[in-house]
C-alpha cells in the first residue's frame, strides 16, 4: 500500500475521537499477523532463528551473564489467538529474551542513592512508550540490590491502572518492582516491542493480571504470553513499513489538531464582539449583529463539545452582563426590591429564623468586574440570604456512617456538581447529626457550592423533595430569602456558575496550602442583580438557548458514536480478514 492510498483508505479515521488511536492500534495488530510486509521465501525460517536464541540464552548462563530460569511449557495449539504466515513461528514471550524483575533498594541506607544511575518507576514510563527523566537516582552500591536494564532492553509496567505501558530504554536505567523488563536475544527489538504493544499482547496481560481492585501480572505468567516470531529478516521489514505508516498516522494527527485549533481560533472570533462589548447601548447592535451571526450558523460553528462549552460560557456571560434579553423602562425598579428584600430578612432576624451577621460593606468600583445596564444594581450575596454556613465531618462529631435504611443522607463535594447533584454515589450517617448540626440541615432549594479542593466552585441547588440531609465541610449552604427563591434562585444559579462568577470565586480563594473559600469571603460575593421582571426574561432565554446546546451536544455525541462504531468495524474487518 502506497502513502497515498493509505491516507486515502484511513483518511476517515479521523472523523472518530479515538480514530487515529485506532489505526495506530490496526497497524501493529496487521504487523505482529505478518500481514504488513510479504514474505521472502529466502529468509530463514523463525524456527532455526527460535534454535538459535535458544543456544544464545545457554551460552550467556555459563558464560554467567544471566540466570538459569525455569524451563517455558510448550505451547498448545489452544494458546495460539491467530494464525501467521508458514515461516513464523509462535513462542513464550521469555523464551526470545533474558527477563527480570526490578527492586528498590532500602531507603534507611543513604548510600544505596546517588547520582550515578537513573532509577525508575511506572510513573516515568509515558503511554507514548517514552521514559522521562527520573527524580531518584541510585549510586554504584546501589545497582546491586536492584534490576539494571541496558539500552535497547524493554520495560514494561506490571501492576496498577498502568499496567501494559512499556518502552525501550536508551540508556543503562534501574527499575523498581512494578516493573519487568525483556533483554531480547537476536531479536530485533523494536519488532519485540511492537509485539508488546499489539493490542492483542495488551490484552493478554490484562487477561491474565490477577487482582481486581489493582491489577498485578508476576515475571512468570508475563513470560508465558505468547508472541508471534518471524523471519530476522522479515523483523527489520516489519519494523521500517510500521515506522512509515505511524509516521502518517502522526501527520493525520497534526492536520487534526490544526483543524481543532483553527476551529477554537474561529469560535473565539465569533464570541469576541459578544464577550467583549461592555455598553449595551452603543455597542448594541454589533453584539446583535454577532449573536445572529452566530445563531444562523449554529450548524456549522458548533461541531465539537468544546466548541458547545464554549457557547454555553457565552450564553451565560451575556446573561449576566445584561446582553441576552432587552431591558424594560416599565420594570420595578431594583432598588424597590432590595428594599423589600431587606425588609424581609429584617422580619427573619427579629423572629429568629435567620442570624444577624456583619454590616454589608459599601461596593467599591474596583470589586464590580464588569459594566451593568442602567436598572440593575450591584448587591452582595448576602443582602439576599438568610443563611451561608458550611457542614461538618461526622468524625469530628462522634458520628457514624450508616446504611440508607438506619440513617440520614450525606451529602459531600463528590455530590455537588455544575447546575445538578451527582446522585450515583451516596454515604449516609447516623440520624442524630442533625440534631449536632442543626444549621446544616438542608431545605428544597437550598444553593450548595463546593469550597475545598479541586470541585471548588462547582454549584447546584438541592432539589430532593421530602429527602432528609446534611452535609460535610466542604459543601457551603446558601439560602436565599423566600422572595428570592422563585426567580432570584435559578438567575442566581446561572451566574454562579458562569465563568464570570467562578473568576471571582477563585479570585477569592483563602491562601492555604489547599484551596478553599471562606464563609466570610462567599457573603461579600458581589451580584449583579437586574430587575424581577427581567430576571424571568433572562432565565427563560438562558433555558431556551441551554436547550440547543444539549441537542448540539447530542448530535455530535451520536455523530461521535456513528464515527468511533464504524472505525471500530473497519478495524474488525481487518483484523478479522
Amino acid at each position: 500500500m502506497t502513502n497515498d492510498q493509505f491516507i486515502q483508505q484511513f483518511g476517515h479515521f479521523i472523523d472518530a475521537p479515538n480514530g487515529i488511536q485506532k489505526l495506530r492500534e490496526l497497524i501493529l495488530q496487521l504487523a505482529v499477523q505478518g500481514r504488513l510486509v510479504a514474505q521472502d521465501p529466502n529468509d530463514e525460517p523463525a524456527l532455526a532463528l527460535l534454535d538459535k536464541i535458544e543456544d544464545n540464552k545457554n551460552l550467556l548462563v555459563i558464560e554467567k551473564k544471566t540466570k538459569k530460569t525455569k524451563a517455558l511449557q510448550k505451547l498448545s495449539s489452544t494458546e495460539i489467538p491467530y494464525k501467521v504466515p508458514s515461516s513464523w513461528m509462535w513462542a513464550r514471550l521469555g523464551a526470545i529474551g533474558a527477563t527480570s524483575t526490578g527492586k528498590t533498594p532500602s531507603t534507611r541506607n543513604a548510600e544505596f542513592y546517588g547520582k550515578e544511575i537513573p532509577f525508575i518507576g511506572p510513573g516515568q514510563i509515558t503511554p507514548n512508550a517514552q521514559i522521562l527523566t527520573p527524580n531518584k537516582f541510585l549510586s554504584d552500591l546501589g545497582r546491586e540490590e536492584t534490576s539494571i536494564a541496558d539500552p535497547n532492553d524493554i520495560l514494561m509496567v506490571c501492576i496498577g491502572g498502568s499496567i501494559g505501558k512499556s518502552a525501550i530504554t536508551k540508556i543503562e536505567v534501574a527499575f523498581n518492582q512494578q516493573i519487568n523488563c525483556i533483554k531480547p536475544i537476536m531479536m530485533n527489538y523494536r519488532y519485540t516491542h511492537i509485539t508488546m504493544e499489539s493490542p492483542c499482547f495488551q490484552q493478554k496481560v490484562i487477561a491474565t493480571a490477577t487482582g481486581s481492585a489493582t491489577p498485578i501480572i508476576n515475571r512468570s505468567k508475563w513470560e508465558e504470553i505468547p508472541v508471534p516470531i518471524p523471519p530476522l529478516a522479515e523483523q527489520h521489514h516489519i519494523v521500517a513499513k510500521v515506522d512509515e505508516l505511524i509516521a502518517l498516522c502522526d501527520q493525520l494527527e497534526t492536520e487534526r489538531n490544526a483543524q481543532v485549533a483553527t476551529h477554537q481560533r474561529l469560535i473565539r472570533a465569533v464570541h469576541h464582539p459578544l464577550n467583549e462589548a461592555t455598553d449595551t447601548t452603543t455597542n448594541g447592535i454589533d453584539s446583535l449583529t454577532a449573536w445572529h451571526r452566530i445563531r444562523d450558523n449554529f450548524v456549522n460553528l458548533y461541531t465539537t463539545l468544546e466548541s458547545v462549552q464554549a457557547l454555553r460560557q457565552t450564553i451565560l456571560q451575556l446573561a449576566v452582563q445584561g446582553k441576552l434579553v432587552p431591558q424594560e423602562p416599565a420594570d420595578e425598579a431594583v432598588s424597590e426590591v432590595l428594599t423589600r428584600i431587606k425588609k424581609e430578612k429584617e422580619a427573619l432576624i427579629r423572629e429568629g429564623n435567620a442570624k444577624k451577621g456583619k454590616s454589608s460593606p459599601t461596593i467599591d468600583d474596583s470589586e464590580k468586574p464588569f459594566s451593568i445596564p442602567l436598572g440593575w444594581e450591584w448587591t452582595r450575596l448576602q443582602n439576599l440570604t438568610s443563611l451561608i454556613t458550611k457542614g461538618s465531618s461526622p468524625k469530628w462529631q462522634g458520628v457514624e456512617y450508616v446504611d440508607k435504611n438506619k440513617g440520614i443522607l450525606f451529602l459531600t463535594s463528590e455530590n455537588v456538581g455544575n447546575y445538578e447533584l451527582r446522585l450515583s454515589k451516596l454515604k449516609y450517617v447516623e440520624t442524630k447529626f442533625n440534631e449536632i448540626e442543626p444549621r446544616s440541615v438542608l431545605s428544597t432549594g437550598d444553593i450548595l457550592m463546593n469550597i475545598v479542593g479541586a470541585s471548588i466552585g462547582r454549584t447546584a441547588v438541592f432539589n430532593l423533595k421530602d429527602t432528609v440531609a446534611n452535609i460535610n465541610q466542604a459543601v457551603c449552604l446558601i439560602r436565599l430569602v423566600d422572595s428570592c427563591q422563585d426567580v432570584t434562585l435559578p438567575y442566581l444559579l446561572n451566574f454562579l456558575n458562569s465563568d464570570i462568577g467562578l473568576s471571582f470565586m477563585f479570585g477569592n480563594q483563602v491562601e492555604n496550602a489547599r484551596a478553599n473559600l471562606s464563609m466570610g469571603n462567599i457573603a461579600k460575593f458581589v451580584i449583579p442583580f437586574p430587575p424581577i421582571a427581567e430576571q424571568h426574561r433572562i432565565v427563560a432565554k438562558v433555558d431556551e438557548l441551554m436547550a440547543l446546546c444539549d441537542q448540539l451536544e447530542a448530535n455530535i455525541r451520536n455523530k461521535n458514536d456513528t464515527a468511533t462504531r464504524y472505525t471500530e468495524a473497519i478495524v474488525q474487518q481487518i483484523a478479522a480478514a
